[in-house]
This record gives C-alpha cells, structure tokens and sequence, in this order.
C-alpha cells in the first residue's frame, strides 16, 4: 500500500504555497548543534544565501529540526550570518546532538502545515479515502441484529451507511477437508483423553474437549464435532502448540496460519508461527466471539524449527477461550479463504440510549435469517489517518492521488491567511480551486461498488 509521511506531505505543501526555500531543500547541520540556541550549516551559503538578513531578523521564517536530542522541534528565526551560516533561533537553548542533523525552513509554523493537510483529509472524502475491511463479526442463524465494530459502532446514520459499502460471507474450509493442511488434527477432531489433543501440547492452559451439542446448539464448536477449551491462569501466559517433527521438508518455503479462536476479552489471544528463533504474531483477538486469527512468516534456508501456536498473553485474570479449525500451509502467501458470497438485504439503525436487551451503539440489522456461523467480511471506506506530530506519520495515498490532498490542504491555507494579505492568499486560493479541479477529476480513487439495500439511496 503506497503512504506519504509527514516530513514528506509537509515539503510539498509548503513548496505549492510559496512557503518555504525556492529549492525547498532539507539542508544539514555542518557543525553539531550544542546547548545554545544556533544552529550552523555551510549548506545554506553555498544556496546562495548571502545576504545576512535573508532568514531574519524580521521573524519571518520558521526552523523545524529533525535531530535526536531535539526532534521535531520548532522554533522561530531570529537571524541569519551569511559568513558562517549560522541561523540564530528564539526560545530556549537547544539540546547538544551528537551528529549531524536535517532541518527545514518555512514561513509559517509547521503545525500549521500539518493541520493544513489534517483537515484537507475529511475535505477530500469520497475522492480519496482509505478501505476498511473487518472480520471480527460471526453469524448465527437466531440473530437478524448485530452490534456494528469501530469504525462504524459511531456517527449518524447517514455518515456510517455511506461508508459501509459490502457485507460478505465467508468461511474457510475445515481443517480436515484441506489436502494442503500440514497441521496434523488441525479439527481438534482427535482426542487421547478429555484434556489431551492429539498432535498439540498445551503449556500453563488447562485443556479440555469440549463437543458439538444440537439441543441445544453448542456455538462454542465452530464445524464438526470438537473443539480445544482452553483455561488460561491467572498471571501466567500460555500457548497451545503443534510442532512440526521434520521441518526440514519445508525448507526455503513462507507459512501462512489460520485458526479459529472464540473469545470475549479483546487483546489478550493471538496466533504465532515460530521459524526457527524467530516469532511472527497475528493481531489480537478482539473478543467478539468467533475471530479467525491470520498471520504468515518468511521461511529459512535451513529449518531447525517450525511451530504453530495459540497463545494468550499474563494478565491478572483467568479467562477461557476455544480454538477450532487450524489450517497452516507451506509456500502459501496468505491462508485459503474458502467461499465467498455477498449478503444483501440489510439496513444500518443507530440505538442512541442504551435499552434493557440492546447496548446503545449502530447496528447491522439483516431482512433475513443469515447462515449459520459464518464470519462477515465488512468492506467501507473511511476518512484518511491523520498526521501525528511524529516526522514518520502516514497517510495511507502515495503518488499520484495525494496532490488531491495537497490541492485542497492549499485551498485550506488559503482561507486561513486571507486576512494577512488578500491579494496574495486570493490568488492562491484561486489556484488552489483549480489544483483541486484538476486533481480530482485525474486521481480520484473508485469507491467499492454498494452492494446492500437492493434500492439506491443516492450513493
């Protein structure tokens, strides 16, 4: 996925605004700055900034370092001597770098530019935005009505209906009917006693088989007739664990792992593949009931360890949760998905006040009765992320879409310095009109088709 830093979008805005040096040039220290408030580089007379009052005294000109002692600081400049090229700054003493460090130079503050493109971001939604895609919902077959997760759980009706652009049904295939499985009893459909699976090892969990039940339904079996209980101690971490006895066989090759884990406390579950000395995680599981963990690893030359795992992370309080249906494959990119079809018929209602029987909240109500206990795939789009004040901060647009982004974070700036110098910050702001025009109509993003409501309501 392409991004734009901060330190990036920053320059080119400054640059389409007239803000900063002509070359908009990222210029180094050439001596290390100590605990005073200079800040020294040959590079700026050999740009030819002869004149000793280019960069002050006047206070026009603002320094933003992006040093280790002083990162991301901003001060003003107060003067500039040409002969040593030495730019003197307001404010406290600077802290000592030990090395060379990188600073621009800007007309305005640099938080201004930030928030410029910060607000330019919710400007340019639809035109560019970023795709959302959650897994964390399961179905059931009782239930027509589901609390909807970040990002839609808030917002107006309107707002979240137009950003929920598809719902999808999906379930991967069992352990036991994927050939490609190199998990042995990935089903949990084996058992050598009522706390022992066969093929895994459980480690500070106390394991348990738990059966499928139909009167009633025992929704803590996802498909076929078992699954692991896992009890977790209290201040203790623990794994559930399959390792594979010849590793060597899949040398060279990447992994995927899939697994499917049922829990209700959020952040403390997670899949792991271990290549040798080396752990890759999924993210965690957000308690929702049903999730499916996903994660993939490079491989190794040489295979000394392979290992597939369930783990839960110490915290103060027992919990339990269930696994079923792990599935990991050698030389695969991502975990086998299964089959797909889009859900269609459903609507968005917003709960405002909390209720006896519902939380208060957006919810997914569906016109008919869905499948049972399979997970849904919502796809949406959203607002762009917004800059951090780290210098490493992303939006998630690359070239060419972000000049939408920069073309109106222009049209911004524009509005906010018109009462500095009219006639100037008019005609930016003219151009800013037309850079939007342009942009839009040549790197405006498609947004994912609508597939809900089987009529349109102006999308």
């Amino acid at each position: 996925m392409a991004t734009t830093a901060l330190s990036v979008g920053r320059q080119e805005l400054s640059v389409r605004a007239n803000l900063t040096t002509p070359e908009a040039a990222t210029f180094s220290t050439t001596t290390n700055i100590t605990t005073n408030n200079s800040v020294i580089s040959t590079e700026l007379p050999g740009a030819g900034y002869t004149t000793d009052d280019y960069f002050g005294p006047d206070g026009s000109w603002w320094i933003i370092i992006t040093g280790t002692a002083n990162a991301s600081v901003v001060r003003r400049v107060t003067d500039y001597a040409q002969s040593t090229g030495t730019l003197t700054v307001g404010g406290a003493a600077l802290a000592a770098e030990t090395g060379s460090v990188t600073f621009e130079l800007h007309k305005v503050h640099p938080t201004l530019l930030r928030r410029a493109l910060n607000d330019a971001s919710r400007d340019v939604y639809p035109a560019i935005f970023r795709r959302v895609i959650d897994e964390t919902l399961w179905t059931s077959s009782a239930v027509r009505r589901y609390l909807l997760p970040s990002p839609w759980a808030t917002g107006g009706v309107v707002d979240v209906s137009r950003r929920l652009r598809q719902i999808w049904l999906f379930r991967s295939p069992t352990a036991q009917s994927y050939g490609d499985n190199i998990l042995k009893n990935g089903g949990f459909a084996s058992w050598t006693s009522s706390s022992v699976a066969a093929d895994w090892t459980a480690t500070d969990l106390t394991l348990a088989r738990e059966q499928a039940t139909t009167s009633p339904r025992n929704y803590a079996v996802l498909t076929d007739s078992d699954s692991a209980k896992c009890t977790a101690l209290a201040s203790t971490a623990g794994r559930l664990l399959q390792s594979i006895s010849t590793p060597s066989t899949h040398d060279g090759l990447n992994f995927a792992f899939s697994v499917w884990v049922y829990c209700t406390t959020a952040s403390r579950v997670f899949a792991r593949i271990t290549v040798n000395s080396t752990d890759t995680d999924s993210a965690n599981h957000g308690g929702t009931g049903w999730e499916r963990l996903t994660v993939v690893a490079e491989g190794s030359v040489a295979l000394t360890t392979l290992e597939f795992s369930v783990r839960v992370s110490s915290a103060a309080a027992a919990i339990i949760f269930y696994v079923d249906e792990g599935l990991a494959t050698a030389g695969a990119y991502r975990p086998p998905s299964g089959e797909e079809a889009v859900l269609r018929g459903w609507r968005l209602e917003e709960q405002v006040a909390a209720s006896p029987s519902l939380p208060a909240g957006m919810y997914l109500v569906l016109d008919e009765r869905p499948p049972d206990r399979y997970q849904m795939r919502l796809v949406g789009t959203d607002y762009l992320t917004q800059f951090t004040a780290t210098e490493t901060s992303t939006v998630e647009i690359g070239t060419p879409q972000v000049e939408i982004l920069y073309a109106y974070a222009l049209r911004r700036l524009a509005r906010a310095f018109q009462s500095e110098d009219a006639a100037t910050w008019d005609r930016v702001g003219q151009q800013a009109d037309q850079a939007v025009a342009d942009a839009v109509a040549r790197h405006k993003m498609a947004l994912p088709p609508y597939l809900g409501l089987p009529y349109d309501l102006g999308r």
